[in-house]
């Protein structure tokens, strides 16, 4: 799927929402999707936000939302292929005059490629890599994720394996960017924590975890808390991974557990 095949699913309700409401909803409906398939500390909670969601629109607009994603990931996929990371969300968004609207300027894609050359330092060589064994790039205002893929493109030129020697993470204020980083940095297969948050304050709405960086077991390599200390649902998906980890947790940090505190307040009186 192309940036004018995005841009048409704006208009797939015929005139009965706004078509940034459509394309906004699109991007949601793709990221609460991929989402509940790998991540399993927000799938209550994301699971119930798809119903709400999807009840705004006939089971034919849903099925073109299911079959748009399905095109946009084979596009994906193809993209990598090639050895190409394009921003299609982020140039649709801007198609559809969003940008301008919430007074939102994106980086052009040639400034993303410049930046990824400066940020890369030649002098490691193709393929060399950094002391801990991989990359890490924060993009602290991420917009549609264009730099991040500019850099995730750049290092797979130079030969480097982005699901072992990359991780991302990446901060936006507007949740519908952070949506859309996540979204392509999940189909482009790279490792990243997207949060919609704010940088300056460190305040953290939600997080939403690559399924590269899920199935790659990079929450215990690199965990990327986004204020000072342990992230709570960074611990959460640790327990899930490891059954020992949380046996440890029970005891350690009763407080996630109610029951288990209130027997300890039992035994304790």
């Amino acid at each position: 799927m192309d940036v004018k095949g995005l841009v048409a699913l704006a208009d797939i309700t015929h005139g009965r929402m706004l078509r940034r409401t459509a394309f906004q909803d699109f991007v949601t409906y793709a990221a609460l999707f991929i989402s509940n398939k790998f991540d399993p500390v927000h799938l209550a909670q994301r699971t119930e936000a798809m119903k709400g969601l999807l009840r705004d629109y006939t089971s034919q607009e849903q099925a073109q939302f299911s079959a748009g994603l399905h095109e946009f990931v084979c596009q994906c996929q193809e993209n990598v292929v090639h050895g190409r990371y394009k921003d299609l969300l982020g140039m649709a968004y801007f198609e559809l005059g969003l940008g301008g609207r919430n007074g939102q300027d994106f980086s052009p894609p040639d400034i993303g490629e410049i930046v990824a050359r400066l940020s890369i330092p030649a002098s490691l060589g193709d393929s060399a890599l950094p002391e801990q064994g991989f990359f890490t790039i924060m993009d602290p205002a991420c917009g549609s994720g264009m730099l991040s893929l500019s850099a995730a493109e750049h290092m797979a030129f130079r030969g480097y394996n982005l699901c072992q020697h990359l991780v991302i993470q990446a901060n936006d204020t507007a949740l519908c960017c952070a949506h859309m980083s996540y979204v392509q940095l999940s189909c482009h297969g790279i490792p990243a924590v997207v949060i919609h948050g704010n940088t300056l304050t460190l305040e953290e709405h939600s997080r939403w975890y690559t399924p590269a960086y899920i199935l790659g077991n990079w929450v215990w390599r690199c965990p990327l808390p986004f204020a000072p200390g342990r992230n709570l649902s960074d611990e959460w998906l640790k327990m899930a991974q490891d059954p020992m980890y949380m046996a440890i947790r029970r005891i350690t940090w009763p407080e996630l557990f109610p029951s288990v505190k209130k027997e300890c307040e039992t035994m304790e009186a």
